[in-house]
């Protein structure tokens, strides 16, 4: 059998040296994951590049014996060494470089979907579309750009309209429906009080949009009590007790993170800020060094909700 030029330990090395990992177990531990990679493609007669049909049974054996999370960290890790030994001209062909063209740049949902019973279906599902490229899409996609320009950031509106806009790619034979046919339509797909008002609403936005261009298209209502339907399906307000916060700070603590021993302060410090500070989860993960003033004990929040920036004492508590 021709062996693939990667199925060699001293080239395993170099690309872990190239990483320029801190912790000495971690180029150990990735050594022993990419040599039993290695190992995988020479049994089953891997002899130019590894290509998508191994790579998916290279997935499938291993997700019988590791959990999704260690399946996908370890996933990354084959890609990178894949791209490095592609970017170095050493195989001709890079899998997964092939799996993100057609399935988008994310890595996580295309190993669920290889692993999952019938992979070809819900690999069609992450088929990448384009953007706004439905028979409505150029309507939606200048209300987006009209909406900016008076100043919205229309990031969540954005969003709603490109699943519409995804339904109606997959549903070409709809073209000849009115706009409320077709949101009936794509209200059907996932019969929910919440899917039902999303629909109704991206159904609105879009009449709107093209109301404003033609006054004759009429403006399409959300429906009584659809708002309030969806509304109770969401989770209610619960307010912690001081025995539950001092629970989750402590568990916050005690989190298990053995190669990663700043992990259990990071966290137990972001609980500490959102409670004290009244800080959303979004503004507690963009904090940056800079926005603390320990001199002034400060916090400084920046390009929050509605395009403000405020400033907010830090509270004894997390001094």
């Amino acid at each position: 059998m021709t062996h693939l030029p990667f199925i060699d330990a001293a080239l395993i090395e170099r690309f872990l040296r190239a990483q320029g990992f801190r912790h000495p177990a971690t180029h150990k531990n990735y050594a022993g994951i990419l040599c039993n990679f290695n190992s995988f493609l020479t049994d089953h007669g891997a002899t130019t590049s590894p290509d998508i049909s191994i790579l998916k049974q290279w997935l499938k054996e291993h997700s019988l014996k590791w959990q999704a999370h260690i399946l996908y960290h370890r996933t990354f890790l084959i890609e990178r060494y894949v791209r490095w030994l592609h970017d170095h001209g050493m195989i001709a062909s890079n899998p997964f470089a092939e799996l993100h063209r057609q399935y988008g740049p994310r890595t996580t949902p295309i190993v669920r979907a290889l692993v999952s019973e019938d992979s070809d279906a819900d690999l069609q599902n992450q088929r990448r579309l384009p953007r706004f490229g439905s028979f409505l899409g150029v309507v939606m996609d200048q209300h987006i750009a009209h909406m900016r320009v008076h100043g919205y950031r229309y990031r969540t509106e954005e969003q709603r309209l490109l699943r519409f806009d995804r339904f109606l790619q997959c549903h070409p034979e709809l073209a000849g429906l009115t706009l409320a046919e077709l949101v009936e339509h794509w209200s059907q797909e996932e019969p929910s009080p919440y899917h039902l008002f999303e629909a109704r609403r991206a159904g609105r936005m879009v009449s709107k949009a093209m109301h404003r261009i033609d006054q004759q298209v009429p403006v399409l209502p959300i429906g009584d009590g659809v708002a309030r339907s969806a509304r109770q399906q969401q989770r209610s307000a619960y307010l912690y007790t001081d025995d539950e916060i001092q629970r989750i700070l402590h568990a916050a603590l005690l989190y298990p993170s053995p190669k990663a021993s700043w992990r259990p302060v990071t966290l137990f410090t972001m609980l500490v800020l959102a409670y004290c500070a009244g800080l959303r989860g979004g503004e507690v993960a963009r904090l940056m060094l800079g926005d603390v003033d320990l001199r002034e004990q400060t916090l400084e929040i920046r390009e929050t909700k509605f395009f403000k920036n405020r400033r907010l004492p830090a509270a004894r508590q997390t001094r």
